[in-house]
């Protein structure tokens, strides 16, 4: 900045008034003070300002898996968000490793990030207590952490699940098989327990063997609609707990020579964009991506920008998009194919 006012020909002050935009200065003065900054090829130390101000206009994200695009498409609304808001984004990718959670959970802290937006990867919950301690604004998404001062957004995983469920039993389903999730997630639970709901209320029962797990990724999918199929009775539908997921199930009923939903009728979980493009396209549990992450960020900066002191916990609801994945089967439809396995 003395290099910038030399150049200029004015104080200090002024270089730092037209910068900040803090105090009317003349035009011919902005002028010089602009020209100058362009020669030098000057840039403000934002950070040092951001300390100065007590704010750096940054906020912290970190998620399980960038890869997955549920949580791209999250991250990506909250990139613009804030990009309004003349804030920028710092992007984590835990890998669903506890250690590495903490880690970058410290490193956003010692980033002095305005805030925080949280995806867990477990329960570990050391990380998060270390940033409250600090009085750092976090909203915690797709859980809520009891006991904790920080904000909450959760949908009803497992009304959505039931209803996804209850959708393939009205189809006159009654074979339906689960691929869950990681039972170390809350949400995962919750969309059990939601298809298990729904046979209750139907008065049916569902077959232990058709429950199995997965681990939210396309592998884990294929793999467990393998087992699935090698069932002696096998299903006719299958709930998946995400969409990741579902599309490996997709391709798995595809090697074994079967067809969706003429043979297998399958619904996802999460309404990604990219279920719309699957063959065919993907019956999905579409959770509101846009508007989790626009109420996200603005509650964190409602607490950033003092607005209000006390947490809040936001529970959204889902809804069904019903595709080509789960067409009802009638007495019509075609015979079925024998299981077999790729040659």
């Amino acid at each position: 900045m003395k290099d910038v006012a030399q150049l200029a020909d004015v104080s200090v002050t002024t270089v730092s008034h037209v910068l900040n935009k803090t105090r009317y200065v003349d035009r011919s003065l902005i002028r010089r003070v602009e020209t100058a900054v362009k020669r030098l090829r000057y840039q403000p130390n934002a950070l040092a300002r951001g300390l100065r101000r007590k704010e750096t206009r940054m906020l912290g994200m970190v998620v399980p898996d960038n890869s997955n695009p549920y949580f791209a498409e999250l991250a990506r609304t909250i990139e613009d968000v804030c990009f309004q808001s003349d804030y920028n984004v710092i992007l984590c990718n835990s890998d669903e490793d506890p250690t590495k959670e903490r880690a970058y959970l410290s490193l956003l802290a010692e980033k002095r990030v305005d805030g925080i937006v949280f995806v867990a990867s477990g329960n570990d919950r050391s990380g998060v207590e270390a940033v409250l301690q600090q009085k750092i604004p976090m909203v915690v998404l797709d859980r809520e952490l009891k006991g904790m001062k920080c904000d909450a957004i959760v949908v009803d995983n497992r009304a959505g699940a039931c209803r996804a469920t209850q959708h393939l039993l009205d189809g006159n389903h009654r074979r339906i098989g689960c691929v869950c999730g990681p039972t170390n997630l809350a949400s995962a639970r919750d969309r059990l327990q939601g298809y298990q709901d729904a046979f209750t209320k139907a008065r049916l029962r569902a077959d232990p063997k058709w429950i199995q797990p997965g681990d939210f990724h396309i592998e884990g999918g294929y793999t467990a609609i393998q087992r699935l199929l090698d069932l002696p009775n096998q299903i006719t539908a299958v709930f998946v707990a995400n969409d990741l997921m579902a599309i490996g199930v997709l391709r798995g009923i595809a090697a074994r020579g079967l067809r969706a939903p003429e043979d297998i009728a399958v619904v996802g979980f999460d309404g990604i964009a990219l279920g719309r493009y699957t063959q065919p396209p993907l019956t999905t549990v579409a959770q509101p991506i846009r508007e989790i992450g626009k109420l996200a960020t603005e509650l964190v900066l409602s607490r950033v920008n003092g607005e209000r002191k006390e947490p809040r916990i936001h529970r959204l609801q889902t809804s069904l998009v019903v595709r080509a994945s789960c067409g009802i089967r009638t007495e019509n439809s075609r015979p079925r194919k024998s299981a077999k396995r790729p040659e």
